[in-house]
């Protein structure tokens, strides 16, 4: 007994001393600071700058940061790899002169003596690009239009007046693209208020747009009227029991779809005649279903629009116009033949693609598709309806 209690003792002991002994945290090297931070020179960029340097030759260097006092007392701190002689300051919402500390921090934390470097950063992209912001009016909305040269990441937040006269969202955009735009639909045709901002990810905000604008009027094309036509070159889409009328009959679920025989090579046109002549401002299209349909086989991935008012007889392409080129988004991303909740989602709703403002009038319309999901050669879809506005021919 007493035996068995010395050796839990002992254990104890040992344990203690082990855990004693194990080190929390970094282990320290020395308080010996690193050399300075030298030979800055600094490059203004939009909002920030660029910093090169000599980074000092101290066998323990950690990294070299930057660090900078806001007028609100705010510390921010940009840090570098001991590998760079290169830092980059980003996130400056103003043109005025400012001064940053620059210092070497060793594996122990010690901190060299500060080296000061001042610079004016050039106008930052938050304003920039809010002076080339426009918004005219478009079919059921407005368009927002505007030029990113840095591509810059910005959010472009729309707003509108509700009833009470209080400005709620609209719709708030990200981008990143060096021109870019985007369209919000659904409002009534009469005037109304609307307003657009800039911001960045530093909470950098522009001014703010305003003014009072009329949505044009917009409604869905009768598709009662809606005939198919076969030009030389079109590829029929009367296989599998399939056929036009399955594009027009509010049905896209099961065996709803029309689709080709397949075989016949890519692209795959075919026409239809809408039966009057009309200013398009978008379609939305639904995808065959069920199965593993959803983003494969032969629903279209990529596709072009055409309109005429006068189709050539023979086919050919001289009497068209595109009216713009489209590609169906998987919102996953994940590989064909996988889809999750927020892709069926997506495609049960329809896609909506937004015909570009500047596109004429047209009574005719040939659909291309370049691409299927599975790239294979064939065509299949359930559903297509068609906004805008119908024009007196």
């Amino acid at each position: 007994m007493k035996r068995t209690l010395f050796n839990i003792l002992t254990l104890a002991t040992v344990l203690l001393f082990s855990c004693d002994e194990e080190p929390i945290g970094q282990i320290p090297v020395d308080s010996a600071a690193p050399g300075a931070v030298s030979n800055i020179s600094i490059k203004p960029i939009p909002g920030g700058a660029i910093l090169n340097y000599d980074v000092p030759a101290d066998e323990d260097l950690l990294y070299i940061q930057a660090r900078y006092q806001t007028g609100e007392g705010i510390e921010r701190i940009w840090k570098s790899s001991l590998f760079k002689n290169e830092l980059l300051l980003n996130g400056f919402g103003d043109t005025n002169e400012k001064n940053v500390v620059v210092e070497a921090v060793d594996r122990s934390k010690n901190v060299s003596k500060p080296t000061s470097a001042k610079f004016n950063p050039l106008t930052p992209p938050v304003f920039s690009v809010f002076g080339s912001v426009t918004m005219t009016e478009d079919f059921g909305g407005v368009h927002v239009y505007w030029q990113n040269p840095t591509e810059a990441e910005l959010s472009f937040t729309l707003l509108t007046e509700n009833e009470d006269s209080e400005l709620e969202l609209v719709e708030k955009v990200y981008s990143s693209t060096d021109k870019g735009d985007f369209a919000v639909r659904g409002f009534e045709n009469v005037e109304r208020r609307f307003s657009i901002y800039v911001a960045d990810r530093w909470d950098n905000l522009s001014d703010t747009l305003t003014g009072l604008y009329t949505p044009w009027f917009e409604t869905e094309l009768e598709r009662s009227m809606w005939e198919p036509i076969v030009l030389p070159g079109d590829i029929p889409i009367t296989a599998w029991g399939g056929g036009f009328h399955r594009l027009i009959d509010d049905k896209h679920g099961g065996g709803n779809y029309a689709h080709t025989a397949g075989g016949e090579g890519m692209p795959i046109p075919w026409t239809f005649d809408l039966g009057q002549k009309a200013k398009l401002s978008r379609f939305k299209s639904w995808q065959r279903d069920g199965g593993n349909y959803l983003y494969n086989h032969g629903n279209p991935r990529i596709f072009e629009i055409w309109g005429s008012n006068n189709p050539s007889e023979d086919g050919s392409w001289d009497s068209w116009t595109k009216l713009g080129s489209f590609e169906s988004i998987k919102p996953s991303g994940l590989p064909v033949g996988t889809i999750s909740n927020e892709d069926k989602e997506y495609a049960t709703k329809g896609e909506e693609f937004i015909i570009p403002i500047d596109a004429p009038a047209v009574r005719y319309i040939r659909y291309v598709m370049i691409e299927s999901w599975s790239n294979g050669d064939f065509f299949h879809l359930g559903e297509i309806k068609m906004f805008g506005q119908p024009v007196e021919e």
